[in-house]
């Protein structure tokens, strides 16, 4: 048995059902079971800007593979507020990207519903979460067959990432490296530097015909819960391609459910009238992943991808929402509503 298997193995044994200080010493096996959903984090760290007294203490939580990105974009909107002229300051000082001092205070974990499982289909004998999570055997992430005859495969646990409390925490300088917690300054620097879009988007296309039309969009959902890009090619055969490197981002909860009704019904009803702020927050950030995917292709269509109807009192999108299935060459294949 390697090292890496018999530490996650051994981490997921004993992970806390309640926050307990993060084994750390234990890092690369926690960072598996965490990109796995089988445990979430709580980490509080303070940020500050190079040369800057001031500082801010922030607590996110997060898990799977998209989980920490998903948390610092989440503190975009406070922190900008704060600090977004003194970041933009500072690049155009120094000539680079503004690299912050991130320092992280405390650490914690716990187990998350499916981590629970996972244990106990341990304890049973069955070494299936261990292979899902260090990505191995039957979930290495290579096309299958099912018995059934479906196709499937391992896809990434996208997780979740919120922002808990943001806050002013004591000034003056803080003499300590950014090495303190390398990772999460690079996600935070990252999430800022794309939100400036200061860096050069790898996935950038020529727009094509239709291109710049929201209809000419989709957003798919697999048998897996995963989420999908597509665009409607109309030269030669007509048909809908995928954007295997899209960066959509839908975490489960509330977005999710939303997105799922769409495909679903088609279109998402306001009935009453206590109904109306908060569906209208959640449409607002499901917009916000669309177009934050899209845009990193680097189109532009014009307009909102979901409008309000105001003749039905429903949100009819323009985008195009379905289902998305595999070939038997494993191709992704998506079937609007």
């Amino acid at each position: 048995m390697s090292d890496t298997l018999l530490a996650v193995e051994t981490l997921l044994r004993h992970a806390p059902d309640s926050w307990t200080d993060s084994p750390l010493d234990a890092s690369e096996a926690l960072n598996v079971l965490t990109a796995a959903g089988f445990v979430e984090r709580r980490i509080t760290f303070t940020v500050q800007l190079p040369g800057e007294g001031g500082s801010q203490r922030i607590t996110i939580e997060a898990t799977g593979e998209y989980g920490l990105g998903e948390a610092m974009e989440a503190i975009l909107h406070d922190w900008w507020a704060r600090w977004g002229g003194r970041w933009q300051s500072l690049r155009q000082e120094i000539g680079e990207p503004v690299q912050p001092i991130v320092v992280r205070e405390s650490d914690t974990w716990r187990l998350t519903d499916q981590g629970r499982l996972a244990r106990t289909d341990l304890e049973q004998g069955n070494s299936g979460p261990i292979d899902f999570a260090l990505k191995r055997g039957f979930f290495d992430g290579k096309l299958r067959r099912l018995p059934d005859g479906r196709i499937t495969r391992r896809e990434p646990v996208r997780g979740y990432g919120r922002l808990v409390s943001i806050e002013n925490a004591s000034s003056g300088s803080l003499a300590v490296s950014i090495s303190n917690w390398p990772e999460g300054s690079a996600a935070f620097a990252k999430a800022f530097a794309k939100a400036l879009d200061v860096e050069p988007r790898v996935h950038r296309r020529r727009p094509w015909p239709g291109a710049n039309s929201w209809s000419n969009w989709g957003v798919g959902l697999d048998d897996a819960g995963n989420w999908h890009l597509f665009h409607f090619r109309r030269e030669g055969t007509p048909c809908w391609v995928p954007h295997a490197h899209a960066d959509l981002r839908i975490p489960r909860g509330r977005l999710d459910n939303l997105a799922r009704r769409f495909v679903e019904d088609g279109e998402v009803f306001v009935t009453a009238r206590s109904q109306i702020n908060s569906r209208k927050s959640d449409i607002s950030r499901l917009r916000k992943a669309i177009k934050l995917a899209v845009h990193g292709e680097g189109i532009f269509p014009h307009g909102d991808p979901i409008p309000f109807d105001y003749e039905h009192q429903s949100y009819r999108p323009v985008i195009r929402f379905g289902r998305v299935t595999r070939s038997e060459s494993g191709q992704l294949l998506f079937h609007p509503t």
